[in-house]
């Protein structure tokens, strides 16, 4: 009884895990994004002569 209650117990610990990391890696993707977005956004604006060294 005890064995069977430690395994639903772990297999629950495993599957919120895994969410977990599903979400980090879709949270990393749209970070990059951003960052990607930010940069270019950076370079468009150094293109027109303003400083952005303190932005971020």
């Amino acid at each position: 009884m005890a064995s069977e209650v430690s395994r639903k117990y772990q297999e629950e610990i495993l599957r919120l895990l895994s969410e977990i990391v599903a979400e980090l890696k879709e949270s990393n993707i749209l970070l990059k994004e951003h960052n990607s977005a930010i940069d270019s956004i950076k370079n468009r604006i150094r293109k027109i002569g303003f400083s952005t060294t303190n932005w971020r």
